[in-house]
């Protein structure tokens, strides 16, 4: 029966199996030094501990150190031969078998991983965006002398996990080698088709936020009402060819005219009549 060993300190040992020393593991220290985080800081700061007890908030901090913790793992050779002979680990293996990964018979390499592209405006936390294309090396070998021992590489794009051999891994390298000329030829197309990008106008974009929940027919004959603006859908056999409204000025019969394209919503009229007022350019 193992006995373990105090663990309150940093680096403390545990007594294994066989008597050997094993070094605590990361998660027992991410979980004694989120608790003195909390107690220091519940400790300073008595408006948080109000609203907070010790045990919750050490629960929050032990999630984000575990979070970095999990980043770092060792290796089955950088935890020496007593583990690996334990739990028949190759020496690339990065599971925890004594802690929260336990899964004998399986055995993970560490993983690389590509992060998405950056979104505008995603304001999440790093640790909250899960990768884009996430590959690892991984073994299955319980009772090998039943049912064998199978090693894969398994690649994550997104929630799909593809489980290649080394042919399947060789085909997928050389069709990502294909693309990725192409992509960058796209890349380079991207500023002549941007060429004509203009920023966001602040202004108008704050106002649009804070405008109250009122239907878009009904701003949109507000609008028309306060700038003496007059709706009218094209017709005629050439109307269907009309894709954005065109903002006609005044002459001695008719008040300015937003010719729009047939049947388009009040929405899209809206948002285009404000584009041609800010940017006037009345035929």
């Amino acid at each position: 029966m193992p006995i373990i060993a105090d663990t309150s300190g940093a680096g403390k040992l545990s007594l294994g199996q066989q008597g050997e020393e094993v070094p605590a593991t990361p998660a027992d220290e991410a979980g004694r030094v989120a608790r003195q985080i909390a107690v220091e800081v519940l400790a300073k700061t008595p408006a948080l501990a109000a609203r907070i007890g010790t045990a919750e908030f050490t629960e929050i901090v032990g999630l984000a150190l575990r979070d970095t913790v999990d980043q770092y793992k060792r290796t089955a050779s950088e935890r020496g031969p007593v583990w690996m002979a334990r739990y028949g680990c190759p020496t690339w293996c990065v599971l925890d078998h004594a802690g929260k990964d336990r899964e004998p018979g399986w055995h993970q390499g560490p993983a690389i991983a590509m992060d998405p592209p950056p979104l505008q405006d995603d304001d999440r936390a790093p640790r909250d965006v899960v990768p884009f294309l996430t590959a690892r090396i991984n073994q299955a070998n319980e009772s090998p002398e039943i049912f064998g021992v199978k090693t894969t590489l398994w690649l994550d794009i997104n929630d799909d996990t593809h489980e290649l051999d080394i042919e399947g891994a060789s085909r997928f390298i050389e069709r990502m080698e294909r693309f990725l000329p192409r992509l960058k030829a796209m890349r380079d197309r991207l500023a002549e088709a941007g060429r004509n990008d203009q920023p966001r106008n602040e202004e108008a974009y704050q106002a649009w936020r804070t405008e109250p929940l009122v239907p878009a027919a009904d701003r949109l004959s507000a609008l028309c009402t306060e700038q003496e603006i007059r709706i009218i859908a094209a017709d005629g056999p050439s109307a269907s060819d009309l894709t954005e409204g065109v903002l006609l000025a005044a002459d001695d019969t008719h008040p300015r005219r937003f010719i729009t394209p047939p049947g388009q919503s009040a929405g899209r009229t809206l948002a285009q009549l404000r584009r041609a007022l800010v940017t006037p350019d009345a035929q």
